[in-house]
């Protein structure tokens, strides 16, 4: 979401956040947003802190993982995790990573998974590739997937392609093999190339379309 908002919506989003406050004076977003408040920060609402990032992120990410291991509500805790996706975030992974294993909040899981995926981190490609390999974590597993692909790590490759197997992980399955860009994989995308789900048959092109590109050059 932009930092930028118009004036109408800004309006709103103040009252809306004031009035959240008032009811939750002990928030840990509101003593967040005091602190850097404090440290001379100037914003109207918690949403565009993000546009303090990542050039203050020596100042703004301890804070955000301070307050992120105090947080007692769901809502907060995605709140201080939204602050975090960014390449230059790489030493929280391990929390996130750790955060994303105990999780129990469907919300809260997919908002670790988006945000270890935008970080991008090659360094715990074998922990992505656990996850994606742990049935229990269901469509939890498809951001790990596709930065598997992203990543093109290529041990991950036959966990992927047995995904191709699961109805709701199949097109995430089919778009990071075809990130890899490897010759071997093409039966998978000639497979779901006419497919009827749109999402599959979009996918599996797309892929096709990489490798028949590779080969011209």
């Amino acid at each position: 979401m932009s930092s930028v908002l118009p004036d109408a919506v800004l309006q709103r989003a103040i009252e809306e956040e004031d009035r959240c406050f008032r009811e939750n004076p002990d928030s840990n977003v509101k003593a967040f947003l005091d602190r850097l408040r404090n440290l001379g920060f100037q914003f109207s609402v918690s949403v565009q802190v993000k546009q303090f990032m990542p050039k203050h992120k020596d100042t703004i990410l301890p804070l955000a993982v301070q307050y992120y291991d105090q947080a007692v509500l769901s809502n907060e805790r995605c709140y201080f995790i939204s602050l975090m996706r960014y390449p230059c975030c790489k030493e929280v992974v391990p929390k996130l990573l750790d955060a994303f294993r105990r999780c129990t909040e469907a919300g809260e899981r997919e908002r670790l998974s988006e945000c270890i995926y935008s970080i991008h981190d090659k360094d715990y490609a074998e922990e992505y590739l656990s996850i994606v390999s742990t049935a229990e974590y269901g469509i939890h597993r498809a951001m790990f997937i596709l930065l598997l692909g992203r990543i093109k790590y290529r041990k991950a490759i036959g966990a992927i392609a047995a995904l191709l197997q699961n109805p709701q992980l199949c097109k995430y399955a089919i778009s990071a093999l075809g990130d890899y860009r490897e010759k071997e994989l093409e039966p998978y995308f000639v497979r779901f190339a006419d497919s009827d789900d749109p999402y599959l048959s979009r996918y599996a092109k797309q892929a096709l379309a990489k490798l028949h590109s590779d080969r011209k050059k």
